[in-house]
């Protein structure tokens, strides 16, 4: 039979063996086999079952091949290791190729695990590499038990049931276990569990815990307030929540200001006394001098927080004595103001 003739009109890709189909040892170099007249032998469906690489129909419903982990026999009376000991020495321990040490591998380190399964005192089962690719030597699932996972799904199963019933053979019937529902329930009526049931001999005697448990299911979010007022009290971006008691708006910049607090209030007070400290002085800022220098609150801050708080000493010792500081400015009148009647009686008393 004559060989079959080319199509000159199809493309040198399509014509060509990919370097993955067979060894291409013997192909000449259109990529086509002295051997054989099918030059599109690598685009025909195979039906043979060990040929990976043949054509099939992924619209048919059929059986896959399967996962096969095979392993093999290995162990002798020598030692239970067996080849793998001498084999050690060729094959890197990372990555499992030869020709490089563990030092000079360029693959991710990777954790070492046992890859034999002991059959006997001396004898192990060791995974078959021998035809295996390099996806196939680093499969985690070689090997896989699925009644290994349905050891861990019993476990599993039985966590869960404990959680549920912490007391399934009833043997704590003397303790209180009042779910949450309960606690928030007595919670809201003003009723405590010793009041009830009488059985927390054990538990504290102010409620500690049945109180930070509790919570009113009416509690809603505070931004939920104002949900249909005009002003909007709520800032989603820095999660505040623009209330009085919080902080204030300034009436300048219509920023939200917090109310400080703190070390940052102390240093707020600091600030202010050391202005004021400075004005008396007669320091301004619009004149630079040396005299300037000595009344900045951040080159003096020691010198500031002596002198307030002799001032607030002074203060407060002068309040506890009594003593007045005149102001220049006239008192206000203090004491009980006469009845008419009491002033009319002085007034004829006294004529």
């Amino acid at each position: 039979m004559s060989r079959k003739q080319a199509n000159v009109h199809i493309p040198r890709f399509i014509q060509e063996k990919p370097w993955f189909f067979e060894d291409g040892k013997n192909n000449n170099e259109s990529g086509r086999d002295a051997g054989q007249d099918d030059y599109l032998a690598h685009h025909r469906s195979h039906n043979t079952r060990d040929n990976y690489l043949s054509i099939e129909n992924n619209g048919e419903a059929k059986v896959g091949r399967g996962i096969r982990d095979e392993f093999v026999k290995v162990g002798t009376k020598k030692g239970i290791h067996g080849p793998r000991r001498a084999r050690r020495a060729q094959r890197c321990e990372n990555c499992g190729e030869s020709g490089h040490d563990r030092r000079d591998c360029l693959e991710v380190p990777r954790r070492g695990k046992t890859a034999v399964k002991q059959v006997g005192k001396a004898a192990y089962l060791r995974r078959g590499e021998e035809n295996s690719d390099w996806d196939s030597q680093r499969d985690r699932w070689f090997g896989y038990d699925g009644a290994d996972f349905n050891r861990v799904l019993k476990q599993w199963t039985s966590a869960r049931q404990s959680v549920k019933d912490p007391d399934p053979n009833g043997l704590l019937q003397g303790e209180d276990f009042l779910d949450t529902d309960e606690e928030i329930e007595l919670a809201t009526l003003g009723l405590y569990k010793n009041d009830v049931t009488g059985l927390l001999d054990n538990d504290d005697s102010s409620n500690f815990r049945l109180r930070a448990s509790a919570r009113l299911r009416e509690d809603k979010a505070a931004y939920l307030n104002d949900l249909y007022s005009e002003d909007t009290n709520y800032d989603p971006k820095s999660r505040v929540y623009k209330s009085d008691a919080v902080g204030e708006i300034d009436s300048e910049t219509q920023m939200f200001h917090r109310h400080l607090t703190g070390e940052s209030l102390k240093l707020t007070e600091l600030s202010r006394f050391a202005r004021e400290h400075t004005l008396q002085a007669g320091v301004t800022d619009n004149v630079e001098s040396d005299a300037k220098t000595r009344h900045v609150l951040v080159a003096n801050p020691t010198k500031y927080e002596m002198m307030m708080k002799e001032k607030k000493q002074t203060a407060s010792d002068d309040k506890s004595n009594g003593v007045v500081k005149p102001t220049g400015s006239a008192c206000k009148p203090t004491g009980t103001l006469y009845s008419k009647q009491k002033q009319q009686e002085l007034a004829q008393r006294y004529k």
